[in-house]
Protein backbone atom coordinates (compact mmCIF):
# COMPACT_ATOMS: atom_id res chain seq x y z
CA UNK A 1 0.00 0.00 0.00
CA UNK A 2 2.84 2.44 0.74
CA UNK A 3 4.37 1.66 -2.41
CA UNK A 4 1.40 2.06 -4.01
CA UNK A 5 0.42 5.95 -2.81
CA UNK A 6 4.13 6.26 -3.79
CA UNK A 7 3.63 5.60 -7.48
CA UNK A 8 0.72 7.60 -7.59
CA UNK A 9 3.13 10.74 -6.13
CA UNK A 10 5.72 9.79 -8.76
CA UNK A 11 3.10 9.84 -11.74
CA UNK A 12 1.59 13.22 -10.41
CA UNK A 13 4.94 14.55 -10.30
CA UNK A 14 5.69 13.34 -13.77
CA UNK A 15 2.59 14.73 -14.86
CA UNK A 16 3.68 18.13 -13.54
CA UNK A 17 7.23 18.29 -15.00
CA UNK A 18 5.57 17.21 -18.21
CA UNK A 19 2.93 20.17 -18.01
CA UNK A 20 5.72 22.46 -17.11
CA UNK A 21 8.60 21.23 -19.66
CA UNK A 22 5.22 21.74 -22.29
CA UNK A 23 4.47 25.26 -21.11
CA UNK A 24 7.98 26.13 -21.44
CA UNK A 25 8.41 25.21 -24.55
CA UNK A 26 5.62 27.32 -25.58
CA UNK A 27 6.57 29.99 -24.09
CA UNK A 28 9.89 29.81 -25.10
CA UNK A 29 8.14 29.38 -28.92
CA UNK A 30 6.26 32.40 -28.47
CA UNK A 31 8.73 34.28 -27.49
CA UNK A 32 10.58 33.07 -30.65
CA UNK A 33 7.08 34.20 -32.53
CA UNK A 34 6.95 37.64 -30.50
CA UNK A 35 10.63 38.49 -31.62
CA UNK A 36 10.13 37.89 -35.17
CA UNK A 37 6.99 39.43 -35.00
CA UNK A 38 8.87 42.41 -33.52
CA UNK A 39 12.11 42.36 -35.92
CA UNK A 40 9.56 42.19 -38.67
CA UNK A 41 7.90 45.53 -36.97
CA UNK A 42 11.06 46.95 -36.84
CA UNK A 43 12.30 46.55 -40.17
CA UNK A 44 8.78 47.58 -41.57
CA UNK A 45 9.46 50.68 -39.07
CA UNK A 46 12.81 51.71 -40.13
CA UNK A 47 11.54 50.72 -44.30
CA UNK A 48 9.02 53.28 -43.95
CA UNK A 49 11.08 55.91 -42.18
CA UNK A 50 13.79 55.48 -45.10
CA UNK A 51 11.11 55.37 -47.49
CA UNK A 52 8.86 58.76 -45.95
CA UNK A 53 12.82 59.98 -45.26
CA UNK A 54 13.66 59.92 -48.88
CA UNK A 55 10.33 60.95 -50.01
CA UNK A 56 10.22 64.09 -47.72
CA UNK A 57 14.22 64.93 -48.61
CA UNK A 58 12.76 64.85 -52.20
CA UNK A 59 9.67 67.20 -51.73
CA UNK A 60 12.22 69.63 -49.41
CA UNK A 61 14.27 69.62 -52.66
CA UNK A 62 11.42 70.38 -54.97
CA UNK A 63 10.44 72.96 -52.49
CA UNK A 64 13.49 74.63 -52.30
CA UNK A 65 14.40 74.45 -55.53
CA UNK A 66 10.76 75.53 -56.64
CA UNK A 67 11.48 78.52 -54.25
CA UNK A 68 14.47 79.66 -55.76
CA UNK A 69 13.01 79.59 -59.47
CA UNK A 70 10.06 81.37 -58.52
CA UNK A 71 12.34 84.48 -56.65
CA UNK A 72 15.14 84.52 -59.70
CA UNK A 73 13.17 83.67 -62.70
CA UNK A 74 10.06 84.93 -64.03
CA UNK A 75 6.35 83.78 -64.11
CA UNK A 76 7.35 82.32 -67.74
CA UNK A 77 10.80 81.55 -66.83
CA UNK A 78 12.01 83.57 -69.94
CA UNK A 79 14.49 86.22 -67.80
CA UNK A 80 15.74 85.89 -64.56
CA UNK A 81 15.20 88.99 -62.05
CA UNK A 82 17.35 91.65 -59.94
CA UNK A 83 17.03 88.53 -56.89
CA UNK A 84 19.09 86.31 -58.68
CA UNK A 85 22.86 85.41 -57.87
CA UNK A 86 25.01 82.59 -58.58
CA UNK A 87 24.88 81.67 -55.23
CA UNK A 88 21.45 80.53 -55.93
CA UNK A 89 22.07 78.82 -59.17
CA UNK A 90 24.50 76.38 -57.83
CA UNK A 91 21.66 76.10 -55.02
CA UNK A 92 19.62 75.48 -57.58
CA UNK A 93 21.80 72.58 -58.76
CA UNK A 94 22.19 71.22 -55.92
CA UNK A 95 18.66 70.17 -55.31
CA UNK A 96 18.05 69.39 -58.47
CA UNK A 97 20.47 66.30 -58.33
CA UNK A 98 18.63 65.38 -55.22
CA UNK A 99 15.56 64.85 -56.88
CA UNK A 100 14.93 61.30 -58.01
CA UNK A 101 12.45 62.45 -60.98
CA UNK A 102 14.83 62.94 -64.38
CA UNK A 103 12.05 64.91 -65.82
CA UNK A 104 11.95 67.67 -62.58
CA UNK A 105 15.41 66.91 -62.47
CA UNK A 106 16.41 67.83 -65.84
CA UNK A 107 14.31 70.72 -65.65
CA UNK A 108 15.89 72.51 -62.38
CA UNK A 109 19.26 71.62 -63.62
CA UNK A 110 18.62 73.42 -66.95
CA UNK A 111 17.28 76.34 -65.32
CA UNK A 112 20.52 76.36 -62.75
CA UNK A 113 22.91 76.22 -66.30
CA UNK A 114 21.44 79.15 -68.34
CA UNK A 115 20.68 81.05 -64.77
CA UNK A 116 24.19 80.83 -64.25
CA UNK A 117 25.55 82.13 -67.30
CA UNK A 118 22.41 84.92 -67.62
CA UNK A 119 23.71 86.24 -63.53
CA UNK A 120 27.94 86.21 -64.76
CA UNK A 121 26.53 88.14 -68.27
CA UNK A 122 24.99 90.69 -65.61
CA UNK A 123 27.89 90.82 -63.58
CA UNK A 124 29.86 91.28 -66.53
CA UNK A 125 27.82 94.38 -67.55
CA UNK A 126 27.18 95.91 -64.55
CA UNK A 127 31.30 95.64 -63.98
CA UNK A 128 31.34 98.36 -67.13
CA UNK A 129 30.17 101.11 -64.87
CA UNK A 130 31.82 102.87 -61.27
CA UNK A 131 30.00 103.41 -58.03
CA UNK A 132 28.60 106.19 -59.50
CA UNK A 133 26.61 104.46 -61.88
CA UNK A 134 28.20 105.74 -65.09
CA UNK A 135 30.12 103.88 -67.70
CA UNK A 136 33.78 103.36 -66.53
CA UNK A 137 36.01 106.17 -68.58
CA UNK A 138 38.41 102.67 -69.59
CA UNK A 139 34.87 101.16 -71.18
CA UNK A 140 35.81 100.41 -75.31
CA UNK A 141 34.04 99.15 -78.23
CA UNK A 142 36.36 95.92 -78.21
CA UNK A 143 35.64 95.08 -74.72
CA UNK A 144 32.18 95.14 -75.47
CA UNK A 145 32.59 93.16 -78.53
CA UNK A 146 34.01 89.96 -76.35
CA UNK A 147 31.22 90.17 -73.73
CA UNK A 148 28.82 89.93 -76.45
CA UNK A 149 30.03 87.14 -78.14
CA UNK A 150 29.75 85.33 -74.81
CA UNK A 151 26.46 85.82 -74.88
CA UNK A 152 26.20 84.86 -78.60
CA UNK A 153 28.07 82.09 -78.44
CA UNK A 154 25.65 80.29 -75.39
CA UNK A 155 22.75 78.84 -77.84
CA UNK A 156 21.22 77.06 -74.41
CA UNK A 157 20.93 80.82 -73.05
CA UNK A 158 19.05 82.14 -76.17
CA UNK A 159 16.46 79.00 -76.28
CA UNK A 160 15.98 78.88 -72.81
CA UNK A 161 15.87 82.41 -71.54
CA UNK A 162 14.89 84.40 -74.79
CA UNK A 163 13.51 87.67 -72.97
CA UNK A 164 16.75 88.25 -71.10
CA UNK A 165 18.85 87.30 -74.33
CA UNK A 166 16.82 89.76 -76.13
CA UNK A 167 17.31 92.76 -73.59
CA UNK A 168 21.26 91.63 -72.95
CA UNK A 169 22.06 91.42 -77.13
CA UNK A 170 20.63 94.91 -77.85
CA UNK A 171 21.89 96.39 -74.43
CA UNK A 172 25.16 95.72 -75.64
CA UNK A 173 24.24 96.44 -79.27
CA UNK A 174 23.36 100.22 -78.10
CA UNK A 175 26.18 100.39 -75.89
CA UNK A 176 28.87 99.56 -78.73
CA UNK A 177 26.99 102.44 -80.68
CA UNK A 178 27.24 105.05 -77.99
CA UNK A 179 30.72 104.39 -76.93
CA UNK A 180 31.79 104.57 -80.43
CA UNK A 181 30.75 108.26 -80.45
CA UNK A 182 32.08 108.60 -77.40
CA UNK A 183 35.75 107.72 -78.47
CA UNK A 184 35.18 110.28 -81.13
CA UNK A 185 34.07 113.04 -79.51
CA UNK A 186 37.39 112.42 -77.63
CA UNK A 187 39.61 112.55 -80.23
CA UNK A 188 38.23 115.78 -81.33
CA UNK A 189 38.32 117.22 -78.03
CA UNK A 190 42.08 116.27 -77.78
CA UNK A 191 43.04 117.73 -80.81
CA UNK A 192 42.04 121.10 -79.11
CA UNK A 193 45.06 121.04 -76.64
CA UNK A 194 48.59 120.76 -77.26
CA UNK A 195 50.89 118.73 -75.50
CA UNK A 196 51.21 120.27 -72.68
CA UNK A 197 47.50 120.30 -71.97
CA UNK A 198 46.61 124.01 -72.80
CA UNK A 199 44.17 125.18 -75.49
CA UNK A 200 45.59 125.81 -78.41
CA UNK A 201 45.77 129.75 -79.91
CA UNK A 202 44.02 129.13 -83.52
CA UNK A 203 40.64 127.16 -81.04
CA UNK A 204 37.50 128.75 -82.19
CA UNK A 205 34.51 129.51 -79.68
CA UNK A 206 32.34 127.69 -82.46
CA UNK A 207 34.58 124.50 -82.15
CA UNK A 208 34.41 124.06 -78.36
CA UNK A 209 31.13 125.36 -78.38
CA UNK A 210 30.02 122.35 -80.56
CA UNK A 211 31.60 119.77 -79.24
CA UNK A 212 30.05 120.68 -75.56
CA UNK A 213 26.55 120.27 -77.22
CA UNK A 214 27.10 116.78 -78.35
CA UNK A 215 29.36 115.50 -75.22
CA UNK A 216 26.33 117.41 -72.94
CA UNK A 217 24.43 114.34 -74.46
CA UNK A 218 26.37 111.63 -73.34
CA UNK A 219 28.38 113.43 -69.85
CA UNK A 220 25.08 112.10 -67.43
CA UNK A 221 26.08 107.92 -68.57
CA UNK A 222 30.04 108.09 -69.59
CA UNK A 223 32.83 109.22 -67.53
CA UNK A 224 34.96 110.56 -70.41
CA UNK A 225 32.22 112.61 -71.62
CA UNK A 226 31.87 113.96 -68.34
CA UNK A 227 35.82 114.39 -67.93
CA UNK A 228 35.52 116.06 -71.54
CA UNK A 229 32.90 118.23 -71.14
CA UNK A 230 34.47 119.99 -68.13
CA UNK A 231 37.66 120.03 -69.75
CA UNK A 232 35.85 122.03 -72.83
CA UNK A 233 34.29 124.03 -69.94
CA UNK A 234 37.49 125.28 -68.86
CA UNK A 235 39.01 126.00 -72.67
CA UNK A 236 36.00 127.74 -73.14
CA UNK A 237 36.97 130.22 -70.06
CA UNK A 238 40.42 130.25 -71.16
CA UNK A 239 39.06 131.49 -74.85
CA UNK A 240 36.89 134.24 -72.73
CA UNK A 241 40.10 135.78 -71.12
CA UNK A 242 41.94 135.34 -74.40
CA UNK A 243 38.92 137.29 -76.27
CA UNK A 244 39.04 139.83 -73.21
CA UNK A 245 42.77 140.53 -73.08
CA UNK A 246 42.48 141.07 -76.97
CA UNK A 247 39.53 143.44 -77.14
CA UNK A 248 41.38 145.25 -74.43
CA UNK A 249 43.80 145.62 -76.29
CA UNK A 250 42.23 146.85 -79.40
CA UNK A 251 40.35 149.44 -77.78
CA UNK A 252 43.70 150.48 -76.55
CA UNK A 253 45.15 150.93 -79.80
CA UNK A 254 41.97 152.59 -81.42
CA UNK A 255 42.08 155.09 -78.26
CA UNK A 256 45.56 155.79 -79.60
CA UNK A 257 44.64 155.94 -83.27
CA UNK A 258 41.95 158.03 -82.44
CA UNK A 259 44.11 160.67 -80.54
CA UNK A 260 46.58 160.42 -83.18
CA UNK A 261 43.93 161.04 -85.54
CA UNK A 262 42.54 164.05 -83.76
CA UNK A 263 45.94 165.51 -83.05
CA UNK A 264 46.56 165.55 -87.07
CA UNK A 265 43.40 166.75 -87.72
CA UNK A 266 43.89 169.56 -85.14
CA UNK A 267 47.27 170.28 -86.88
CA UNK A 268 45.60 170.69 -90.62
CA UNK A 269 43.19 172.79 -88.71
CA UNK A 270 45.72 175.27 -87.48
CA UNK A 271 48.12 174.63 -90.47
CA UNK A 272 44.73 175.72 -92.78
CA UNK A 273 43.87 178.57 -90.11
CA UNK A 274 47.48 179.75 -91.20
CA UNK A 275 47.20 179.64 -94.59
CA UNK A 276 44.24 181.71 -94.71
CA UNK A 277 45.88 184.54 -92.26
CA UNK A 278 48.62 184.52 -94.69
CA UNK A 279 46.43 184.87 -97.55
CA UNK A 280 44.43 187.32 -95.83
CA UNK A 281 47.76 189.17 -95.13
CA UNK A 282 48.43 188.81 -99.11
CA UNK A 283 45.34 190.80 -99.81
CA UNK A 284 46.11 193.41 -97.04
CA UNK A 285 49.68 193.72 -98.68
CA UNK A 286 48.40 193.64 -102.21
CA UNK A 287 45.97 196.38 -101.53
CA UNK A 288 48.13 198.79 -100.09
CA UNK A 289 50.89 198.42 -102.28
CA UNK A 290 47.77 199.28 -105.28
CA UNK A 291 47.05 202.43 -102.77
CA UNK A 292 50.91 203.48 -103.08
CA UNK A 293 50.88 202.59 -106.57
CA UNK A 294 54.35 200.75 -106.49
CA UNK A 295 55.71 198.41 -108.95
CA UNK A 296 52.90 195.93 -109.17
CA UNK A 297 56.00 193.39 -110.33
CA UNK A 298 57.98 193.70 -107.41
CA UNK A 299 54.52 193.27 -105.21
CA UNK A 300 53.74 190.54 -107.19
CA UNK A 301 56.79 188.43 -106.46
CA UNK A 302 56.99 189.01 -102.95
CA UNK A 303 53.44 187.77 -102.35
CA UNK A 304 54.36 184.37 -104.72
CA UNK A 305 57.05 183.39 -102.41
CA UNK A 306 54.86 184.23 -99.14
CA UNK A 307 51.95 181.48 -100.09
CA UNK A 308 54.28 178.50 -101.29
CA UNK A 309 55.26 177.80 -98.03
CA UNK A 310 52.22 175.85 -96.82
CA UNK A 311 51.24 173.53 -99.27
CA UNK A 312 54.15 171.34 -98.48
CA UNK A 313 52.66 171.32 -94.96
CA UNK A 314 49.41 170.30 -96.15
CA UNK A 315 50.83 166.89 -98.43
CA UNK A 316 52.65 165.68 -95.14
CA UNK A 317 49.25 166.19 -93.01
CA UNK A 318 47.05 163.88 -95.70
CA UNK A 319 49.78 161.45 -96.19
CA UNK A 320 50.23 160.95 -92.17
CA UNK A 321 46.56 160.83 -91.61
CA UNK A 322 46.16 157.72 -94.42
CA UNK A 323 48.48 156.07 -92.53
CA UNK A 324 46.71 156.33 -89.28
CA UNK A 325 43.52 154.87 -90.77
CA UNK A 326 45.24 151.80 -92.19
CA UNK A 327 46.80 150.93 -89.28
CA UNK A 328 43.48 151.16 -87.12
CA UNK A 329 41.57 148.64 -89.25
CA UNK A 330 44.42 145.97 -89.29
CA UNK A 331 43.02 144.07 -86.40
CA UNK A 332 41.21 140.64 -86.89
CA UNK A 333 39.73 137.20 -85.10
CA UNK A 334 41.06 134.14 -84.65
CA UNK A 335 40.80 132.06 -86.99
CA UNK A 336 40.81 128.50 -86.81
CA UNK A 337 43.14 125.47 -88.57
CA UNK A 338 41.55 122.65 -87.20
CA UNK A 339 37.68 123.65 -87.18
CA UNK A 340 35.06 120.60 -87.70
CA UNK A 341 32.16 121.47 -89.15
CA UNK A 342 28.94 120.85 -87.60
CA UNK A 343 27.24 119.21 -90.68
CA UNK A 344 30.49 116.81 -91.04
CA UNK A 345 30.65 116.01 -87.05
CA UNK A 346 26.60 115.09 -87.26
CA UNK A 347 27.26 112.94 -90.39
CA UNK A 348 29.81 110.73 -88.61
CA UNK A 349 28.00 110.56 -85.46
CA UNK A 350 24.67 109.31 -87.68
CA UNK A 351 27.01 106.59 -89.52
CA UNK A 352 28.66 105.44 -86.16
CA UNK A 353 25.18 104.46 -84.86
CA UNK A 354 23.55 103.81 -87.86
CA UNK A 355 26.02 100.90 -88.13
CA UNK A 356 25.37 99.85 -84.89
Amino acid sequence: MFNSKKNINNDAVSQLNNFINQNAKRRKKHRKTRILVYSLMLITAICVSAVSYVLYEQNTSVAKADRIVKRDFNKKTTSITKYATLQDMNKLSKYAKEIKDSDHQAYYLKLAAVGKAAVQDEERYQYLKTGTGMYSRHLTSELLEKDMDILTNNQKLSSRLPKYYTKSYWRYMNLIGRAQVVDYLNEHVNALFDEKGHVKKDISFDQVDQLLFYEAQYKDKFQKSADDYKRLTDARKVLEKRQKKREKKEAKARKKAEAKKRKEESLKASMQRESESLKAMQQSVSAANNKKQNSSSTKASNATSITTAPSSSNTNSSYTSSGASTAYNSSSDISSSSSYDSESMDSDISSILDNN
